[in-house]
């Protein structure tokens, strides 16, 4: 129990949430098992905790779109029309029928004789089992979650999602992907330094092979000119790019290409590389906060994960894309490293035609 508290407390401060206080009560065991009702475990809680509250708002952890302020609007409509109990739920105009029996299904909410529009159709809404507000002292005399005067808070339908198999969580992984894609990129200062990875990021991630002249296979790596010529708009007003790679095969190609390209730094073969980007903000006297990540697989993440803003494109994968800052719609070797070096210069104030 003490290290469930310990680890709940320290995420809590994490997130830097304001709460004055935390009641922590262990379960007993007919209150934890699947089939235990939530009424039954919000009884125990409710009767343990020494303060007797008024009322009281129910949260489901398998509600992870929910926001702030659904609560803090759900509250002041529970409070201004003195309702008894308060339900989520989302808006809800679709055609229901009911299984009769084997055989046959019977319309529940229209007439098919005379079918409507679908935006037609009487509102319902749907309980998304998000949160829920009731008053205390009748919920423990009537042991249900909704009574008496019932009031209901309308959340938007892509965020009434409860997850319960994995097909729901796809849903909120591709919910948080598109908030970051369609968020508009913005640097609080003025940008210094673009750190970036290389397969991936500066090339599409594919190795093509040639025949030379004795007809022996070589390699060859793709890398965009458009690419090149907005590290040379970058490196006008002052800019500084570095590469790192955890990569060290074809050395020697990649060092050419990023050399001509105007990187200061290329370093290759990087186990940990936030210990290298630290050791370069060191050299320069740069502030972290005014420079820029670049990545699309595992061995970035220690870095997208620090306080550096980080950038991903889209062929990132999953864990690199659910923490990066933003995400672009672009491709890494196709256009995505000079869509940053735009930005950059937007940023920067630079009136500069791109």
């Amino acid at each position: 129990m003490e290290k469930y508290k310990k680890l709940i407390i320290s995420e809590i401060k994490k997130k830097n949430l304001k709460l004055k206080k935390f009641y922590f009560y262990l379960r007993s065991a007919e209150s934890s098992t699947d089939k235990a009702p939530s009424e039954l475990v919000l009884i125990e809680a409710l009767k343990k905790i020494k303060k007797k509250y008024e009322f009281c708002c129910f949260i489901q952890a398998t509600s992870p779109l929910l926001k702030s302020s659904d609560i803090i609007r759900a509250h002041n409509y529970f409070l201004k029309n003195n309702f008894d109990s308060l339900f989520s739920a989302s808006n809800f105009k679709k055609f229901i029928w009911k299984k009769e029996n084997s055989k046959n299904y019977i319309p529940i909410n229209y007439n098919p004789k005379k079918r409507l529009m679908r935006q037609d159709i009487s509102s319902f809404v749907k309980e998304n089992g998000a949160f829920y507000f009731f008053k205390v002292p009748v919920f423990l005399k009537r042991k249900i979650r909704v009574f008496g005067k019932i009031g209901s808070h309308i959340m938007p339908e892509e965020r009434s999602v409860e997850v319960d198999n994995i097909v729901d969580l796809k849903h909120v992984q591709n919910f948080f992907s598109n908030r970051f894609r369609n968020k508009k990129i913005l640097f609080k200062k003025k940008i210094k330094a673009i750190f970036s990875d290389v397969d991936g990021v500066l090339t599409d991630g594919s190795i093509y092979y040639h025949l030379n002249y004795n007809k022996k296979k070589e390699p060859m790596i793709k890398f965009s000119v458009i690419d090149g010529h907005g590290i040379k708009l970058c490196k006008i007003k002052n800019i500084k790019f570095f590469a790192i790679s955890s990569n060290d095969k074809y050395k020697k190609v990649i060092f050419k290409r990023l050399n001509q390209m105007g990187f200061d730094e290329i370093f290759f073969n990087v186990k940990n590389k936030l210990i290298i980007l630290k050791k370069i903000l060191k050299k320069y006297n740069l502030d972290i906060k005014s420079c820029i990540y670049l990545g699309d697989d595992t061995s970035d993440i220690s870095v997208v994960k620090s306080n550096i803003i980080s950038i991903a494109p889209n062929n990132a994968i999953d864990c690199i894309k659910k923490n990066a800052n933003y995400i672009l719609k672009s491709k890494g070797g196709n256009g995505f490293f000079r869509e940053v070096c735009n930005l950059v210069l937007q940023n920067n104030n630079i009136k500069k035609k791109i």
